[in-house]
């Protein structure tokens, strides 16, 4: 089943890399001008003492607005790779994403799992502090590590188990938390497998390419052209972590969506048949 899952995601990968992409130059060009505007602000407020309230507000909604625009790049990812229609790999899909039904459950249930895996994340920071305090590091390293250990586990294992709302809900399904953790019960192994390891994989092989790459162009270029080709070779490997992590988060759902659905049938037939069988017997 793994090899099967991996093999599914580096051909969804391949097949949706280039789509992805175009759809993602709206939005990336709309999130550039917004920095552009308020890192102009800024500097006017700098050099011309434009009024702190009003570069604070300026500030805060630019923040605000970049945010529901990643939010909504995300969906309109999402769409592109489990929805089989043009529309979501045209252009101008990410405009199409935003006026969609499901934009306002997806906003809701981003916020949700941010404010979970925060919440986490923040769980492991104060028990280290507190361990740290407590306890003489030199005499017990073996309790804290176990403790640190275990927390950190049970929040990656969270968000591998709520993660797949967000493919769903691009889609249509609405699904809560609970029927998240409900759905990924028989799959925590793979969930982590798809969610963690997978993209560490990618990383360190996309890793290794970039700097045997780079190593090699340093013998034939010189000078700024170095620093200019690091940069594209920088936004390349980030853009493509970025498409690769949502590919195995959106086949990750597609797969358990696949097995509920089967699984659901299949009771169902039998249902049917044992209602059969008694009515014969009556």
């Amino acid at each position: 089943m793994y090899k099967n899952i991996a093999l599914e995601i580096f051909a969804t990968f391949k097949s949706n890399f280039i789509p992805i992409l175009k759809i993602m130059i709206l939005p990336v060009l709309l999130l550039m001008s917004i920095s552009s505007i308020s890192n102009y602000l800024l500097y006017k407020y700098i050099n011309d003492g434009t009024s702190g309230i009003t570069i604070q507000i300026t500030m805060s909604i630019s923040t605000l607005t970049s945010i529901l625009i990643g939010i909504i790049m995300l969906m309109t990812i999402y769409k592109c790779i489990l929805e089989d229609n043009q529309e979501n790999k045209s252009f101008t899909a990410f405009f199409k994403a935003f006026k969609s039904k499901e934009v306002e459950w997806f906003i809701i249930n981003f916020v949700l799992v941010t404010i979970g895996f925060a919440l986490a994340a923040a769980v492991i920071f104060f028990t280290i502090n507190f361990m740290v305090i407590l306890i003489d590091v030199d005499k017990s390293v073996g309790p804290i590590i176990a403790v640190i250990l275990g927390i950190t586990l049970a929040a990656l294992i969270y968000y591998a188990r709520v993660i797949i709302i967000l493919p769903a809900t691009a889609t249509g399904d609405r699904i809560d938390l609970l029927e998240a953790f409900r759905l990924t019960g028989d799959y925590k192994l793979l969930s982590l497998f798809v969610i963690f390891v997978m993209p560490f994989i990618f990383v360190a092989v996309l890793f290794i390419i970039v700097v045997l790459l780079l190593t090699a162009i340093t013998y034939t270029v010189e000078g700024l052209y170095i620093i200019f080709i690091s940069l594209v070779f920088n936004s390349i490997f980030g853009v493509a972590i970025t498409i690769f992590t949502n590919v195995c988060i959106s086949v990750l759902y597609k797969h358990i969506k696949q097995n509920s659905t089967e699984n659901t049938a299949e009771q169902v037939e039998e249902t049917t048949t044992e209602n059969e069988e008694i009515s014969k017997e009556d």
